[in-house]
Order: structure tokens, then sequence, then C-alpha cells
């Protein structure tokens, strides 16, 4: 299964019906706004909370759970279907 990676300070809320798109965000209030958009939160890099490879691994972690299977919540999946 391919996937795309969308990295957003902003919090686009854009998805693609045909592949699964997994937001990335390292901005801290964007994450904190619009959590329910955002698949991977790599904002503990600028609080100093994270390492580079730590935020590699929940990449990774995140493309192998989708890639098998893993579903979107109801909330999201309404908003990338509109």
């Amino acid at each position: 299964m391919a996937c795309t990676f969308f990295p957003t300070g902003q919090g686009n809320v854009i998805g693609n019906p045909i592949m699964p798109v997994i937001k990335v965000s390292g901005n801290p209030r964007t994450v904190r706004v619009m959590s329910e958009h955002i698949d991977v939160d790599v904002s503990g890099i600028i609080r100093r909370e994270m390492t580079i490879d730590q935020a590699g691994d929940v990449l990774i972690d995140c493309i192998v759970r989708t890639s098998n299977g893993r579903t979107r919540p109801p909330k999201r999946w309404a908003t990338l279907n509109s």
C-alpha cells in the first residue's frame, strides 16, 4: 500500500480519496488546535523532548500501522470525504 506524508504547519485538512495521507506537524500550536487532523506529532523536536531519531521511529510506526490497515476516526474520515 502506498501512502503520502504531508508536512503541515498550519493544519491543512485536505486528504486523498485514493491513497492515505499522513499529516505530520512539528508546530506545537497546530498540534494543540487541530489535533484531530494531525496523525503524527513531532513538535517534541522543537521543545527538545524528542530527538530526530525518535521522530523518525514515530513516522515509521505510522507507516506500518497505515499500511496494515489503520482506520481513521469517523470525524476525520467525514472531513476527508466532504
